[in-house]
């Protein structure tokens, strides 16, 4: 896992023990239905209906899967005064539910997820996303460096 300053200084230290109690219905249903491939991409069952706004590019692969698995962690249950925590640790368990599903569905590659928080608009709430996408050898990788991020809490993980 590589996470920016940011991610360390709102992650709490349970954070990397944390299992499916942290993660909502929503969030187990698109852990269920797992992963498909198209074409030469990977995408989260969950969110087949999102290829007809985002049809399938052979040309930018890496950028088709991210935005196209990309989606807004849930926080509507969360109080606002623990919220940046609450949604690292939501991000966190997501991602890694994610990961060991594509993990027992694929047959090789090495899927990277990213999670994100950052300050909403001024308004003094957070705002938390992830996203997916395969590394591939020889691509440019679709994030460089987490160290890159200002203004937001961002952690990379990787599939085994």
């Amino acid at each position: 896992m590589e996470c920016n300053v940011a991610f360390s200084r709102i992650a709490p230290t349970f954070l990397f023990n944390r299992g499916a109690d942290s993660l909502t219905r929503r969030q187990l249903s698109i852990v269920r239905k797992g992963w498909m491939p198209i074409g030469t991409g990977w995408l989260l069952r969950a969110m087949r209906r999102r290829t007809r706004h985002m049809p399938f590019d052979a040309r930018d692969v890496i950028g088709w899967e991210a935005n196209v698995n990309g989606w807004l962690v849930p926080d509507a249950d969360l109080p606002n005064s623990d919220l940046p925590e609450a949604l690292a640790v939501r991000s966190v368990a997501y991602l890694s539910a994610i990961l060991a599903a594509f993990e027992r569905r694929s047959t090789g590659g090495v899927m990277v997820g990213m999670a994100s928080v950052a300050p909403f608009l001024g308004t003094g709430r957070h705002t938390a996303s992830t996203t997916f996408w395969l590394d591939r050898p020889g691509e440019r990788p679709y994030v460089e460096a987490v160290s890159a991020f200002e203004g937001q809490a961002v952690c990379l993980m990787r599939s085994h």
